[in-house]
């Protein structure tokens, strides 16, 4: 079983609005960890930005990080997933929100890096084997499976904890028969609204 776990920060909540920051992606091919990709984008319109989400992921606007430019973002992350094997399960946390910024970042250069795959969303996931969580908001969900967060809201960390969390649970993508499949992976339709 393949899958590429994805995790996006961004400088606000709505894809049409605000822009990807960064992005990573850890690629697991047959249960191993093959590949791991992280780099920030820069922001083309941060004037923009919400300045709590800014916050949140540590972006300081007058000493920005070295960052690529949005058109190289877009085509390195059309490059991972064009790179993915075929029946590759997109694995995230909240994972809609982060492919639909993605999938706008490459529509605006003319990519089409999002063609249909499986998308399996760690939130889903969480309500249904822990009902007993008010929040399965992602620091949550780690401490309750006793997983140590090293930095939250950095998109390569996220995507260790989501895996952390696939492994804690010893659920493999492929071994969720036993839960309302429709409910957690699901093939997405139109990301751009």
């Amino acid at each position: 079983m393949n899958y590429l776990v994805i995790d996006t920060e961004t400088t606000g909540l709505s894809p049409r609005i605000h822009e990807m920051i960064e992005f990573a992606a850890i690629y697991i091919e047959d249960g191993e960890k093959r590949h791991d990709f992280c780099f920030h984008i820069h922001p083309e319109y941060i004037e923009r930005a919400n300045p709590i989400a800014l916050e949140i992921n540590g972006y300081d606007i007058k000493n920005p990080r070295p960052a690529i430019p949005q058109r190289s973002g877009a085509k390195r992350i059309n490059k991972i997933l064009q790179g993915c094997k075929e029946g590759t399960i997109i694995v995230g946390h909240n994972v809609n929100f982060d492919l639909r910024f993605i999938a706008i970042l490459l529509s605006r250069f003319g990519l089409r890096g999002l063609y249909p795959k499986l998308v399996l969303d760690t939130v889903p996931l969480s309500k249904s084997l822990y009902p007993e969580l008010k929040s399965v908001k992602l620091s949550n969900v780690c401490k309750h499976l006793n997983l140590k967060q090293r930095n939250a809201h950095t998109a390569l960390s996220d995507c260790e904890d989501v895996m952390n969390i696939i492994n804690g649970v010893n659920i493999n993508p492929s071994d969720l028969e036993n839960l309302d499949l429709w409910k957690l992976i699901d093939q997405y339709g139109d990301l751009s609204d």
